[in-house]
């Protein structure tokens, strides 16, 4: 069937005229064509129009009520059987002035009447009126449909990059579960490889973060191509991790064979931007004989990891290799005493302007040094807190601490009443029903400044309970706490729960930023997030800006601000004010 095009002019709408008397319908065509009208059909026979509307949707029909064969009722009844709510605008023609017989019509779907004999004005005027009201509506129905098209398109990308590693192209943690847990529901014999590289830290300490990303993406390519995978599962599991699924029995000899191969393809040096990388790899095994919980599973394989001091580098879980699992529940335990032993502390990175160098703002980021057990990765300790409940605590902390810093910087004028600080709230603590509470009670508490704080939530926080998300943060946007949006793009959120959401601000992960002036896909990334964040009316933050070359191709993207070790490392609170005074007004810090 063909359908109008949404920008059809009146003048070429097409008119049908359904009239068994042919001097109507041959009174109203002159008239029509009089007018203009280009697209003209005259039915004498109703019966005609099922075959028309195999062909073709009209724009407008007039339609004669006293028939034979059909009667105007009942072929209004055939348009609306056929087209639904697509059936276009029905003047009826009619002599008769009784009101039954006018409701009956209108109930019908007709839209206006013409009274026989015709008045060439009056059905000239009642024509276009019918037309206009009929192509706006399809104008707008044509560009909602576009819109909508759209968004289904940038969703399903979205919905795809959920399911990839952006640094690598690789499987993500995700998409492993996904495949993981039905085998395991299936009891199909199962084996995970938790393999590490070594070294990675002092070759970015060497060489940058830029090189170990490289790197990343150059073993991530050996190993997803190796003949051993090609029945298997590679994933991205951080910087320097991968997880590797193999569908294979609980053999020893197996797990020996297929370790010795991982490790043999991943021995001696590589090329990687013109340096030569020692490879060395670590690789701990478990099969689904140990476990029949996906998490878990890969954290057995995890603890079955040697040591970078031990001579072999490969082990398979076994219950006495337990020990890291030991140290996961001594962290957890020394967790709950962390606040109050006054052994956590915020440190920050300062936010700087693109276009002006001009520092505009900071990121509170979580440290936590243990008395028993030294400084603790926030990698490592904070999805304990997040398992164990004790973010919670953990994160009024941030909060109550970084408020009242900033509320010293502000009265001290240490920083000027445009400096914004951003703390992170985890998804468990923004679905914790008296965080809205705490936080405005914060807020209040220190006097600060309003619109000078924002809180980071990750994409995965804000979709856990989105309903419960647009509340928390409708109730603190009312208050002028701003919501950012962490690491977008590398998690999933649907567009059109996004823009429901007060979020005032994007931040592009620090993975997109790496190669923006190295790789085409990273560039057309950052792209794509830069203009999604501007079409919701959001401005963006870019992490990990580690040269003036990403920073120049960031501002000419539209991005606002940037963070990273261009611009300086994470400070602590003397080293930050230090910072702010050697810093002038703009244009001090190169970009």
């Amino acid at each position: 069937m063909s359908h109008p095009s949404s920008q059809t002019p009146h003048h070429l709408a097409r008119i049908v005229i359904i009239d068994d008397n042919p001097i109507n319908v041959e009174l109203l065509l002159a008239m029509l064509e009089d007018a203009g009208y280009k697209n003209l059909l005259g039915l004498t026979d109703p019966r005609e129009i099922d075959a028309l509307l195999e062909r073709e949707r009209p724009d407008l029909v007039l339609l004669d009520l006293r028939m034979p064969y059909l009667d105007g009722h009942q072929v209004m009844a055939l348009m609306r059987e056929r087209l639904g709510r697509s059936s276009p605008p029905i003047i009826v023609l009619t002599a008769e002035n009784s009101v039954a017989a006018r409701y009956r019509a209108l109930e019908q779907g007709a839209g206006d009447f013409l009274t026989k004999p015709f008045d060439q004005t009056e059905v000239m005027q009642r024509i276009h009126n019918q037309l206009d009201a009929h192509l706006r509506s399809e104008s707008h129905r044509h560009r909602a449909t576009e819109l909508e098209a759209l968004v289904d398109e940038r969703t399903a990308e979205l919905r795809a990059l959920s399911l990839r590693d952006p640094l690598t192209g690789l499987p993500n943690r995700r998409a492993l579960r996904n495949e993981l847990e039905p085998r395991l529901r299936d009891q199909r014999p199962v084996a995970i490889y938790f393999l590490m590289l070594d070294e990675i830290d002092e070759l970015a300490r060497t060489h940058g973060y830029a090189i170990c990303e490289s790197l990343s993406r150059e073993v991530g390519d050996m190993l997803s191509q190796s003949a051993l995978m090609r029945n298997g599962l590679v994933s991205a599991w951080g910087d320097r991790e991968f997880v590797l699924m193999l569908e294979h029995d609980d053999d020893a000899t197996r797990f020996e064979r297929n370790a010795s191969r991982l490790l043999r393809l991943l021995e001696g040096q590589l090329i990687v931007e013109g340096i030569r990388v020692d490879l060395n790899a670590r690789i701990g095994s478990a099969h689904c004989t140990d476990s029949t919980d996906a998490a878990q599973l890969v954290q057995l394989a995890a603890a079955a990891l040697p040591s970078a001091s031990e001579a072999t580098r490969f082990n398979r879980y076994r219950p006495e290799l337990s020990a890291k699992l030991a140290r996961r529940r001594q962290l957890r335990m020394a967790l709950r005493d962390a606040v109050t032993a006054d052994e956590l502390e915020l440190v920050y990175q300062p936010k700087i302007d693109l276009r002006s160098g001009r520092l505009v703002g900071a990121e509170g980021l979580l440290r936590w040094v243990s008395r028993d057990h030294g400084p603790i990765s926030p990698a490592e300790f904070i999805p304990l807190a997040e398992a164990s409940g004790d973010i919670i605590d953990i994160g009024q902390w941030v909060l109550d601490t970084g408020l009242g810093q900033l509320a010293r910087w502000q009265a001290d004028n240490v920083v000027d009443g445009t400096f914004s600080l951003a703390l992170n709230v985890s998804g468990r603590q923004l679905m914790h029903a008296d965080f809205t509470v705490q936080a405005l009670e914060a807020h209040r508490r220190h006097d600060i400044k309003v619109g000078t704080v924002e809180l980071e939530v990750t994409e995965t926080g804000l979709m856990e309970d989105i309903a419960l998300a647009v509340r928390q943060l409708e109730s603190l946007a009312n208050l002028g706490i701003r919501c950012a949006i962490d690491d977008f793009g590398t998690g999933y959120s649907s567009l059109s729960y996004l823009k429901s959401l007060p979020v005032s601000t994007l931040k592009i992960d620090r993975s997109f930023v790496a190669g923006i002036n190295e790789d085409p896909t990273d560039l057309k990334l950052a792209e794509t997030v830069i203009a999604i964040a501007h079409s919701l009316g959001c401005a963006v933050v870019a992490e990990g800006i580690e040269n003036a070359a990403q920073a120049r191709t960031l501002a000419n993207l539209g991005c606002e601000t940037g963070q990273g070790y261009h611009y300086s490392r994470p400070l602590a609170t003397a080293d930050f004010e230090r910072f702010c005074k050697a810093v002038p007004a703009c244009g001090s810090i190169p970009g």
